[in-house]
């Protein structure tokens, strides 16, 4: 399947979902929206376009080569890329089958993670489905494998240190 239907396609999966029944900027003061020219969140292959034009997003690269999106802390929601959208969740894979974890990099950012709080089983089901969409593109699933490899890692090093 061509990479930007499965875009197209994630973000409709996503597009009224959150992950409480409530506006959880208002818990942390929108803290994941605050990136600067070091943070932001992951494009992923075939986002950059969506972005490109926008004067409300800036892409910058990272010292891995990926392509992040900085915002200015507010933006209408239904142009959020798929990394806004997941958060703070992430779709991992392990053969060819997704699960869905927290994602440990919103660890100590995102307070629905570290106050235990249940998060909408909905937005949860979401995410799965998004994960497996994006399986339906190689590039958005060699992305994908390759974030599930750095997650996994993230993961283990939290083992070791806890």
């Amino acid at each position: 399947m061509k990479k930007d239907i499965v875009i197209d396609r994630v973000y409709n999966i996503l597009k009224s979902v959150t992950p409480i029944e409530t506006d959880c900027g208002r818990l942390c003061d929108c803290e994941c929206c605050k990136g600067d020219n070091q943070t932001g969140m992951l494009l992923f292959p075939g986002e950059e376009s969506r972005y490109n034009n926008n004067s409300n997003f800036k892409i910058i690269r990272s010292e891995d080569n990926k392509n992040i999106v900085v915002c200015s802390g507010k933006c209408d929601r239904n142009l959020r890329p798929i990394s806004c959208r997941i958060f703070p969740l992430i779709p991992v894979v392990d053969n060819n089958k997704i699960y869905v974890f927290d994602d440990p990099r919103a660890k100590g950012i995102c307070p629905l993670l570290y106050d235990q709080m249940a998060l909408d089983r909905k937005f949860e089901k979401s995410v799965y489905k998004a994960g497996k969409m994006l399986l339906k593109n190689k590039e958005t699933k060699a992305f994908l494998l390759q974030l599930t490899e750095e997650i996994t890692q993230v993961l283990s090093l939290q083992q070791i240190f806890m």
